[in-house]
């Protein structure tokens, strides 16, 4: 049974400075005993995002574990519509929702334990009924699971079939990029790969409304690498004979596209010359020109990393980059949610009431009325958060600090979670698309 839950909304008589500032902020937190991650928002302000389950008292063990990893939400402004799973009666059964389209259609993927086994499906949520979208049928080749990572206003998912490798049970899982029709007699189109011979690794990460596509692929090269060497990917579905085109990179061996709009303009992430830095790119693909660095939020002369996981349909961008740097009581440097619009990379933590001792760890998705979703540390917790532009408040006051106290969780210390600590937790949690760092 699907359950409601009156939304916590972060209300202006909280703080008289939060007028002073160009966003509210909304808690989305309400359902999860602790941690939540907000992963999209849609054109309505409709918000869809995980939380992890209560803690529960393990009678074989003996100790506090959760009762389930993940259950997605949606939040309509009001409150909060837990999405369950696709079959609530089974043990150790999850579900992780990344994408909402404006008709308040999500995608995402449902873990479920079968026999000792871990089935995992992409699904559609609909009518508030979560279907299983299933797995491809192929000659020759074993699918284990499917996953939803995006989705358009035509229904049309974007994501990833994983498949055994012929190598046998001891050689890693292959992933190959996939298109889902949910409405179509045939369900699974598998796009090719930049390699040659047409194996390899590759992914797709966003779809827009066009039913363009990037993700990122392996290709051909002599570089050695223990990590997935990958080239950033644009497939263009519409077309009569579709092409996978490699979108290169900033002059390293590793680049990635998260997210395209409707004008075609992608971002996502890519390695500069000599491999010393990952920052995020956008790239104007019908423009034709060139990936551009739209760089970091710490000085040119710092090396540091940012991620650029979406684009709306005015060019505003979010991400997350690396914000403070490294210092002698601080081993590593903590992660900020960003906005860049107008040639300029905005730390988000500037942009909202400090004094509610929320910091931005994380921007995921931005909507074409500005609306942000992400996730944030609050006290000792990951909470999923909603930012609503407040234009005629003007600029935020200048906040003298906008590090909470320490969060035991950041081995470096300094109370934000830094880069590799937060994108090591959400991938272990499931609740991120972006694998490849």
């Amino acid at each position: 049974m699907l359950k409601k839950y009156l939304s916590v909304t972060i209300a202006c008589i909280l703080s008289p400075s939060l007028f002073a500032s160009p966003y509210a902020i909304t808690d989305l937190g309400a359902l999860a005993e602790k941690n939540s991650y907000a992963t999209d928002v849609n054109n309505g302000g409709d918000v869809v995002g995980n939380f992890e389950g209560p803690t529960i008292l393990d009678s074989s063990s003996g100790l506090q574990v959760l009762q389930f990893n993940s259950h997605g939400f949606i939040y309509n402004g009001i409150d909060f519509t837990d999405l369950g799973t696709l079959n609530p009666d089974a043990i150790n059964t999850s579900a992780t929702v990344y994408a909402l389209n404006d008709s308040g259609i999500a995608t995402g993927e449902s873990f479920e334990l079968v026999d000792s086994t871990t089935v995992r499906t992409a699904f559609i949520y609909r009518n508030a009924v979560m279907v299983s979208l299933g797995l491809p049928e192929i000659t020759d080749v074993t699918s284990i699971a499917t996953r939803g990572f995006d989705i358009n206003v035509n229904n049309t998912i974007v994501g990833e079939l994983i498949r055994a490798n012929p190598l046998g049970s001891n050689s890693p899982n292959i992933e190959n990029a996939l298109i889902i029709h949910p409405d179509s007699a045939n369900v699974f189109t598998i796009l090719p790969s930049l390699k040659a011979d047409g194996k390899g690794n590759h992914s797709a990460r966003s779809i827009n409304d066009l039913g363009q596509v990037v993700g990122w692929s392996q290709y051909d090269t002599d570089v050695q690498s223990v990590s997935l060497i990958a080239h950033a990917t644009f497939y263009d579905s519409s077309v009569a004979e579709p092409q996978l085109v490699d979108l290169g990179t900033l002059g390293g061996d590793v680049s990635v596209a998260n997210g395209i709009n409707n004008h075609s303009v992608i971002v996502g992430r890519s390695s500069t010359a000599d491999n010393k830095e990952v920052v995020a790119f956008k790239l104007d693909y019908l423009a034709g020109t060139p990936m551009e660095s739209i760089g970091t939020l710490l000085p040119d002369d710092d090396i540091a990393t940012s991620i650029a996981t979406a684009i709306n349909n005015n060019g505003q961008i979010v991400g997350s980059s690396e914000a403070q740097p490294s210092s002698a009581d601080r081993l590593t440097k903590p992660t900020h949610g960003f906005l860049y619009q107008d040639g300029a990379m905005i730390d988000l933590n500037s942009q909202i009431d400090c004094d509610l001792g929320w910091v931005i760890a994380t921007a995921d998705s931005i909507n074409d009325n500005g609306q942000i979703v992400g996730t944030a540390l609050l006290g000792d917790a990951l909470h999923a958060y909603l930012l609503t532009p407040t234009p005629n408040d003007g600029p935020a006051a200048a906040c003298t600090n906008v590090e909470p106290p320490l969060f035991e969780g950041n081995n470096g210390g300094g109370g934000s979670l830094n880069f590799n600590f937060l994108f090591a937790l959400l991938l272990l949690m499931g609740l991120t698309k972006h694998k490849i760092s």
